[in-house]
């Protein structure tokens, strides 16, 4: 052991070699010294050590699976899966003899056999359900894996769930496998299962509002968002989560009473931060629904509409005022700075201001393209069109969400560079992907000009 331990295999094996001339071939020394042969690529007599072993104890699964691992090692894969699969033979209870086998498939990339003989794992009692729910992890890890080999993964999560219907790890791994293949209904009764349970957790209430939320049915999420309210009335997230859920339905009063209600409940100055910046949010979404349907924020309409309306100015004042908290508790919440910066560039106030913070929230999360967007609006804003161009051409790069506002905003500043052409490639593009038709048409019928 000294020797293994201190990296000297040679003389590890040598110390062996005079155990067995000693006291004959003890198994526990056996496999030490299989070991330490293949990590020093003496495989003939590693091979000579193992047919030695197999003429002996021929009953023994592990001298095959012992045996299989030279011949793989020898690059004679034929013959060491014969070995393998003879140690399966000599005891098909053999969990180390399956999981040799399984390994032995798994690198030579052979998935298909590799899956069929997890299966077989699967199936067995004395194999630990811990390992079985690892193993199903690290399958459906990797997307590519585990959409091409579906079919035999579907039917591994299957023999999971009829083998361990009570167990909440399975019963979690089959709910979201049965999202991943389509199937959200089945995946959805099985969560509100988990809600009637008498330890249900907070986590199995929100996965269902998640799930009612993406399907559109609002009834069902307001009814187990006040289910789970009954049962953790304290619990901060959940109340802003409330908040999220009244925001999206339209019910922006209720919303930031959600999130005041939380913030008496909140544990830490981070996501106090995050409600005060949705409390904000709120506040400008008030603002946003008083501007006539069909005018956007962007238009010069828009800007007068936003300036000229005092219960407009009244919710600004109240959104910028819950930004400015939110910051005082985490002055790093991209979010905020984003959106702070963005609506003080649509009013064309404090545009260093919002330079500041537009930059800081890109430093933070360069790669955002929304947070980029926002940036390049500042900066055309303050009429550094350059500028404006270079970083606005970053977020056109890296945006894949199909947004009809960047294309909108790069036209805008390609036109105040007097790039007309690609600037109205743009504008068609925006109202390609949705922009307010009277908003994009009203730029086209422009004269040229530097804005």
């Amino acid at each position: 052991a000294l020797y293994d331990g201190t990296e000297r295999p040679f003389s590890a094996i040598a110390i062996l070699d005079s155990a067995d001339s000693q006291f004959g071939r003890l198994p526990y020394l056996g496999e030490m010294k299989h070991r330490l042969l293949l990590q020093t690529m003496q495989y003939e007599r590693a091979l000579a050590e193992a047919e030695t072993a197999v003429a002996e104890t021929p009953y023994l699964p592990q001298t095959h699976t012992n045996m299989g691992e030279v011949y793989e090692a020898m690059g004679r894969d034929s013959l060491a899966e014969v070995s393998f699969c003879r140690g399966v033979e000599t005891d098909s209870t053999s969990v180390a003899a399956w999981a040799a086998l399984a390994d032995f498939y798994n690198r030579r990339n052979d998935y298909r056999s590799y899956l069929d003989v997890v299966w077989r794992l699967f199936r067995m009692d004395n194999f630990p359900v811990a390992e079985k729910t690892g193993i199903f992890r690290r399958l459906t890890g990797n997307r590519n894996f585990y959409r091409n080999n579906f079919t035999q993964i579907d039917i591994l999560a299957t023999t999971l769930h009829l083998k361990y219907p009570d167990n909440p790890q399975v019963e979690n791994l089959y709910a979201s496998h049965l999202i991943s293949s389509g199937r959200i209904d089945e995946a959805l009764q099985i969560y509100k299962r988990n809600t009637r349970k008498a330890d249900a957790d907070l986590g199995s209430f929100m996965t269902v509002v998640e799930i009612e939320s993406y399907l559109q049915h609002a009834d069902s999420v307001r009814l187990y968002l006040n289910m789970a309210l009954e049962r953790f009335p304290e619990d901060a997230e959940l109340r802003m989560n409330c908040g999220h859920v009244a925001m999206l339905d339209g019910r922006i009063d209720e919303a930031i009473d959600d999130y005041r209600s939380a913030l008496k409940l909140a544990g830490n100055d981070t996501l106090r931060s995050q409600l005060w910046g949705s409390i904000g949010d709120a506040w400008h979404q008030k603002a946003d629904k008083r501007l006539p349907e069909g005018v956007q924020e962007e238009s010069d309409r828009g800007q007068e509409l936003l300036l000229g309306d005092k219960a407009i100015r009244r919710c600004m004042k109240q959104c910028y005022a819950a930004y400015g908290r939110a910051l005082e508790y985490w002055n790093d919440n991209t979010s905020v700075l984003n959106n702070y910066a963005y609506f003080l560039s649509l009013e064309g106030r404090d545009l260093e201001r919002a330079l500041e913070m537009a930059s800081r929230a890109t430093a933070i999360a360069g790669s955002n393209p929304t947070f980029l967007d926002t940036h390049a609006w500042v900066l055309y804003r303050l009429g550094r069109y350059d500028e404006a161009k270079k970083v606005m051409r970053q977020a056109i790069s890296l945006d894949n969400s199909g947004s009809p506002s960047l294309p909108l905003h790069y036209g805008d500043i390609l036109s105040a560079l007097g790039e007309r052409f690609m600037a109205e490639i743009y504008w068609r593009k925006a109202l390609e992907q949705g922009f307010d038709r009277a908003s994009v048409e009203r730029r086209l019928s422009e004269p040229q000009q530097q804005k």
